[in-house]
């Protein structure tokens, strides 16, 4: 007969340890992922994908160049602006039911992990992280709709972190002969709780001026998950899993820096409270790269000069909908520069210049000094 192994404690040291690990690789997980599920999103909608911006401070940005300047606007750009908090309620809801693993602990907290991230990170963090120009707050914006409406995401994070707390709940009873009611807070504590609360810091540290809607947001799944411990009470998850030893660790652990490897690289803090960005393709004048995105070319692509000849050094702060007059855009096309949107559209880039301003540019700025 084959081997039979009991279901570790989920407060035994190992499956702490294998679940912390595996936290730490979920967030990056879900960071990917739903800038994939923007990109695709913009793809469908007929956007060039062009790059990519994946801070843990900010919210995740899929870098492209819109088909048209009133994009923003548009049907087609519905994928665009709710891809990645639609991408992070799949994995949410399905991650746990979906995905084939094995039998094993490492496995299901892995799952039990990917799928809380993308709840607290995806859904309920990101859309309140922004409330200017986030995705669902832009979009809300661009079609004159009351902000409160973004109170949504928070509840329906609230109401998928039921999954995986019952997931982990199912797998603590199964390696406790007895779990009671304090013995279910603590399992959703340590393994759920704890982690979040690191993220949030890490975040708060990076950030400059984080809103503090987006860590009430937060707060609703974190609800949710000590709601279901307090009243709820699983079945034993039904096959025996095999505890955790040093192979899982050493995978989780590998998992995990490679994920922080690609988040640092695609993201890292940059000076202002702003992030990095790569681009593999080089923008065109519709591009929606953020002014705090300071991107990196890479695979030969190049980074084009700022799209306004700017009279000194400061930051230019992003522009609204309300924009730029259709002849100065005709202006800034005829000296080179990117143009910002006229009214409906997405702003464009506004870095900083690497080079000095040229001639027709220092006549564009004198014309409108004197106007």
């Amino acid at each position: 007969m084959p081997r039979v192994h009991r279901t570790t404690d989920p407060l035994a040291v190992n499956a702490v340890l294998t679940s912390w690990i595996w936290a730490v690789a979920a967030v990056t997980v879900v960071l990917v992922a739903t800038t994939l599920g923007q990109a695709v999103g913009a793809l469908f909608g007929g956007c060039g994908w062009i790059g990519v911006s994946i801070p843990v401070h900010r919210p995740v940005w899929a870098l492209v160049d819109q088909p048209t300047l009133d994009f923003a606007r548009r049907t087609a750009a519905v994928g665009y602006w709710f891809g990645a908090v639609a991408t992070a309620t799949v994995l949410g809801s399905l991650t746990i039911a979906v995905v084939p693993r094995p039998r094993t602990v490492a496995a299901e907290l892995a799952m039990v992990q990917t799928a809380w991230s993308a709840v607290v990170v995806g859904v309920a963090w990101m859309p309140l992280l922004d409330l200017e120009d986030g995705h669902p707050a832009r979009w809300l914006s661009l079609h004159s709709l009351p902000e409160e409406l973004l109170a949504i995401a928070p509840v329906v994070g609230a109401a998928v972190a039921v999954i995986p707390t019952l997931r982990l709940l199912a797998v603590a009873r199964a390696g406790r002969t007895h779990l009671g009611r304090a013995a279910r807070l603590g399992v959703v504590i340590v393994h759920f709780l704890l982690p979040a609360g690191a993220f949030l810091a890490v975040a708060c540290l990076l950030a400059p001026r984080l809103p503090a809607v987006a860590l009430i947001g937060a707060t609703g799944p974190a609800a949710s998950a000590l709601a279901v411990a307090w009243f709820g009470f699983p079945p034993a998850h039904p096959w025996p899993l095999e505890p955790p030893g040093a192979a899982p660790i050493l995978r989780a652990t590998c998992a995990a820096i490679l994920g922080l490897a690609v988040v640092w690289m695609t993201g890292r803090p940059t000076a202002d409270g702003g992030a990095a960005g790569i681009v593999w393709r080089t923008p065109s004048a519709r591009n929606n790269i953020r002014p705090w995105i300071e991107p990196t070319a890479v695979a030969g692509a190049t980074i084009r000069p700022a799209p306004y000849p700017l009279e000194s050094r400061a930051r230019r702060p992003a522009p609204r909908d309300e924009g730029i007059s259709v002849p100065s855009v005709r202006r800034a096309r005829n000296t080179m520069t990117r143009p910002v949107g006229s009214p409906g559209c997405e702003p464009t880039s506004l870095r900083e210049p690497r080079h000095p301003p040229t001639d027709a540019a220092d006549a564009v700025a004198r014309e409108r000094r004197s106007s």
